[in-house]
């Protein structure tokens, strides 16, 4: 077993899996296909965060209503673009309805126009086992490159990522979950993240200040005050390359948030807009690195002045510079 487990040729395959794909374990250029290293280490479900509310013919000019969650309303025409989303055509009488039709790159989406609007769509997080090189494709790219080999994604679901391999030799490949051992195995194995310096928020309590979510102890939490879009700041000291953060919300969490990086505390830049309900615990967010000091928490829900909400955060933790910090005591699976 100490032989089959063994890789002579250091090229992140064992000779039992060089053997089994009929590859040269004496020869890096000689291994199976890298894929077969890739793993799915998160999928995310979102609602589209553009509602389509109806639109108004004024001679021969017809103008399309467009919502954001915060209740901001853009009107466009055919041909115009918002948020990265080209309006190419309008279909009021489909199969579904009245649908705006909107185009990103090779993304093509038909918007249903609200109520009817119940849009999904999915992002995932995949890992390379080889380098720990992670890859977020579906809500901004469709298309990846690992090891100089192109993939486009074909289709993401709940429980599933299929890529395809560019070239004669195209295939269809489903990449599966990463398993538990595998997890554990990668969050040992980076070295542990400079610690947080600072924090700041949007309000906090006497009882729940905003420093108990960096005190290492994930029974204790910061709460915010009833707001209309409570965030939370985390200060690094100096400027890293951030690539995601790990946050365990207590049982007062939002239903939309972004993470947002900054190196000034002015300009921010979004890293990863999540719109999905959650659930109180751990969640594990990974994004394309971004240099800055700053990450910052926002609460992007839409408020009523009858309905201000607070949030709470037990303990947030920042990926920088490739490492990933370790998991505070007594905490369960993720």
């Amino acid at each position: 077993m100490t032989m089959a487990k063994a890789d002579r040729d250091n090229d992140g395959f064992s000779n039992l899996e060089e053997y089994r794909a009929n590859t040269d374990p004496l020869d890096p250029k000689s291994h199976p296909d890298v894929l077969s290293k890739l793993r799915v280490w998160a999928i995310k479900q979102q609602v589209f965060k553009l509602r389509y509310t109806g639109g108004m013919r004024i001679g021969s000019n017809e103008t399309f209503q467009l919502n954001w969650p915060n209740g901001r309303t853009l009107l466009v025409k055919v041909g115009e673009t918002v948020d990265g989303y080209r309006v190419v055509a309008h279909e009021p009488r489909s199969t579904d309805g009245d649908v705006l039709i909107l185009e990103k790159g090779a993304e093509k989406l038909r918007l249903p126009q609200y109520p009817f609007n119940k849009k999904i769509k999915y992002s995932a997080t995949l890992i390379l086992l080889l380098d720990r090189t992670s890859y977020s494709v579906g809500e901004n790219s469709f298309w990846v490159v690992i090891r100089k080999t192109g993939y486009s994604i074909i289709n993401i679901t709940t429980n599933a990522v299929t890529m395809r391999r560019q070239g004669k030799d195209a295939v269809d490949v489903e990449v599966p979950f990463i398993s538990d051992a595998e997890r554990s195995e990668v969050l040992s194995d980076m070295p542990t993240a400079p610690v947080i310096k600072a924090v700041f928020a949007s309000s906090e309590t006497n009882a729940e200040p905003a420093q108990l979510a960096i005190d290492g102890d994930v029974h204790t939490k910061w709460s915010s005050l009833p707001d209309d879009n409570p965030w939370f700041i985390a200060d690094l000291g100096s400027t890293h390359k951030i690539s995601g953060a790990v946050i365990y919300w207590a049982a007062a969490h939002p239903i939309y948030y972004t993470l947002q990086v900054s190196s000034d505390r002015i300009h921010w830049i979004e890293a990863e807009d999540t719109n999905a309900r959650l659930k109180s615990g751990r969640t594990v967010h990974m994004f394309k690195t971004i240099p800055g000091r700053y990450l910052r928490v926002y609460d992007s829900s839409v408020c009523v002045p009858s309905r201000k909400r607070k949030i709470a955060i037990n303990e947030i933790q920042v990926m920088v510079d490739g490492h990933n910090p370790p998991p505070p005591p007594e905490l369960g699976q993720p």
